[in-house]
């Protein structure tokens, strides 16, 4: 039996003119749980139904229980306390009950944990509610002893029922605890040799053409299909085929299936990837971070998280990056790119379909004689000689889903409508109309949020996509979660503190639309991208003007202070780095050598994290020993007077002869003591003794 929950709170929660943000505010929870209630992607558990029933003021079986029809009358002062609630009948739908003996067949007591619910009077189907600040409660008379033993063996009577209802109720509904897969828009159609599958949104399996299977497949929320061989997956994880594949009954907890022409693959939660059947198809081992899943003719595709293919049976594509989605048949394989653009790849001795043209693809399909592709806007772009199946393809519009096999394409659009060309001599399509029983027609899904772009700044990231038509609000998730809930928000863009993501991560964001017309549009897919957060910072200048100049004790490296710098990291011919929060740095002059070059290597730092270091500045730089004045005093023994001369010397020891140079004696004169030696540290004057030329005698004294 169908899960009739999703129907019952939406027609609740409009009764009583709640929005769903309404409901989940009552209920403490996020609006997109309950969402999931509503769209009937997720069941809650016992204890929340009862919590919900509470809520909207009704008994937690009027949830559960599939044969019962809720229909919330307004408030009145007619209503009356009671501690259980008579399930309506047909005709009724809702019931007065204004003494205990009036209970009739209840269902289930009070004794099993159950709150006292509100019973209203009768309105009709139709009636419009009328909101109630408050709701008056009227005491029942007091009963009278036969009326009390009267409703003491009706109690009795039905509490064992009551309790196997609630228990079954919750294996029906698959209750919280255990792993679940929740039908979405993967695995949704499949197309084999004689038949084809698909999943409506309410979960029933539509076949048409010749498949024996059915009832096997029935309740699968996947199904995949080459050839003869098709694969099911069920909402608890298991697996099932049409073939004689023993090792799938082990497999668990899968939440992806592909069925190629003689082997199944499947994905698990972990992330692991199983196969069985074809060898060549099956080399899978070692595959990490898979995501989708595809097979074919003794060919197993796997994309990854980012986006890069993994490939065993079809060695052309394996390691190719930026694909989104595959298709493979027997021929060719059809890689879709993140941005849109299709590649194909033969996997024989024929040239592979030229698609160079196509844009904006999002899925497509390899027949023996066509390739097709589907757009983002539905649209199905085809490339084949059959001349009559491109022109019945192109009045295709709004289509969700589609599937080739041999001569034969279909195509599901977005209200459940099917559509085909080929051939179809087993019957596997039917061509709808347009004038389909909208009673038959399933509500429209939102198209998948498109263009998502990053850019930050020093104190937040900016995520912006392209605004999906009907959509009212989008709903922003990271994996890994980051510490603050990212809000629902009804703009193209949110944006989120940079303190929230660590510098060097890599994020998956999974960007979902909703419409508040729940009972016109379906959540849409997500759409899920890798982004790897950067810290942004403002780089710091490079150092400029870098010089050096020479002490008599060290060699110190100056340059020009770079703006927002705190401190400055300086090192030395590739060695060991120093750090000063000056803009200088001082080297002991101990181990240079006069006229040596040396490289200086100087990077601006910051404290703050708005700044990142600069890119190094590198130059080469002369060590020059230092140089002072000297001041040269000439003086003779004959008593003549002479210029005092001013000179530039390196520090060191240096002789006389070496600083008072042949073009600065007077003339006529000689040194007297040429070879004398003079230690120079600092700036500093020298007696220089004179004779005259032939003399002889020598120098004394400075």
């Amino acid at each position: 039996m169908a899960n009739r929950l999703p129907e019952k709170l939406t027609s609740m929660r409009k009764q009583l003119g709640l929005s769903q943000g309404d409901v989940a505010a009552k209920m403490n929870i996020p609006v997109t749980e309950y969402m999931h209630w509503e769209n009937g992607t997720s069941i809650p558990s016992i204890h929340t139904l009862k919590r919900l029933a509470d809520v909207f003021g009704i008994h937690v079986v009027m949830l559960v229980d599939n044969t019962v029809e809720v229909v919330l009358p307004p408030v009145s002062t007619e209503s009356v306390e009671i501690p259980f609630i008579t399930p309506p009948s047909e005709e009724t739908k809702t019931v007065n009950v204004n003494t205990l003996s009036d209970l009739g067949s209840t269902k289930v007591m009070d004794t099993m944990g159950f709150e006292s619910t509100v019973a209203n009077q009768i309105v009709e189907d139709d009636a419009p509610m009328e909101k109630t600040q408050s709701r008056p409660v009227i005491r029942p008379a007091k009963p009278t002893k036969e009326q009390k033993k009267k409703t003491t063996a009706i109690i009795v009577a039905v509490a064992a029922g009551a309790l196997a209802l609630v228990l079954g109720l919750i294996f029906l509904l698959r209750g919280a605890g255990g792993s679940s897969v929740a039908l979405s828009g993967v695995n949704r159609l499949a197309l084999g040799d004689t038949y084809s599958l698909y999943i409506k949104k309410s979960g029933e399996l539509q076949m048409y053409g010749q498949f024996k299977d059915k009832n096997l497949f029935d309740g699968t929320v996947q199904v995949s299909a080459y050839d003869s061989h098709a694969a099911g997956l069920k909402p608890d994880g298991t697996v099932v085929t049409n073939g004689d594949d023993t090792e799938i009954s082990d497999w668990k907890n899968i939440v992806q299936i592909a069925a190629g022409r003689t082997h199944t693959v499947a994905l698990n939660d972990d992330g692991e990837v199983l196969c069985t059947g074809s060898d060549t198809g099956c080399q899978v081992s070692g595959w990490a971070n898979i995501n989708s899943l595809y097979a074919g003719n003794a060919v197993t595709i796997g994309l990854s998280t980012d986006g890069t293919v993994h490939a065993s049976g079809a060695d052309a594509v394996n390691g190719i990056g930026g694909i989104k989605s595959v298709a493979i048949g027997d021929s060719q394989i059809l890689l879709i790119s993140t941005s849109g653009t299709v590649k194909s790849y033969s996997l024989t001795d024929a040239a592979a379909a030229d698609v160079s043209s196509w844009t904006d693809i999002d899925e497509a399909a390899v027949g023996s004689n066509f390739v097709a592709g589907m757009t983002s806007k539905g649209k199905v772009l085809i490339v084949t000689e059959d001349e009559e199946m491109k022109k019945a393809v192109e009045q295709w519009s709004d289509i969700r889903y589609i599937a080739a096999h041999g001569t034969t394409l279909i195509a599901v659009d977005r209200s459940g409508n099917m559509f085909g060309v080929g051939d179809n001599s087993h019957g596997q399509y039917v061509n709808s109309s347009s004038g389909k029983d909208k009673d038959d027609t399933e509500k429209k899904q939102l198209d998948m949020v498109k263009d998502i772009n990053f850019s930050e700044t020093t104190a937040n990231i900016q995520i912006k996509w392209k605004a999906v038509t009907n959509a009212d609000y989008y709903e922003v998730k990271f994996e890994p979660a980051l510490t603050t809930e990212i809000p629902q928000t009804s703009s193209t863009s949110v944006s989120i503190p940079a303190s929230e993501l660590n510098d060097g991560d890599t994020y998956q964001v999974t960007i979902t639309a909703h419409s508040n017309k729940t009972d016109k549009y379906e959540t849409s897919e997500p759409a899920t991208v890798s982004y790897t957060f950067k810290s942004r910072t403002i780089t710091l200048d490079t150092p400029s003007n870098v010089r050096a100049e020479s002490t008599a004790e060290n060699w110190i490296v100056r340059w020009d202070p770079v703006e927002n710098a705190s401190y400055y990291m300086i090192s030395l011919n590739g060695g060991e780095e120093y750090r000063t929060e000056q803009n200088a740095f001082f080297y002991e002059r101990t181990g240079f050598n006069d006229q040596s070059i040396h490289t200086v290597s100087i990077k601006a730092c910051s404290e703050s994290s708005s700044y990142s270091e600069s890119v190094p500045a590198q130059v080469e730089l002369m060590y020059e020993l230092p140089a002072f004045s000297v001041t040269l005093n000439f003086t003779s023994n004959d008593g003549a007077s002479f210029e005092t001369r001013v000179i530039v010397v390196k520090q060191g020891i240096h002789t006389i002869q070496e600083m008072a140079t042949a073009d600065l004696i007077p003339a006529g004169y000689t040194l007297a003591n040429p070879d004398r030696t003079v230690e120079i540290n600092s700036d500093y004057s020298v007696e220089v003794v004179l004779q005259s030329s032939g003399s002889g005698e020598p120098e004394g004294g400075e």
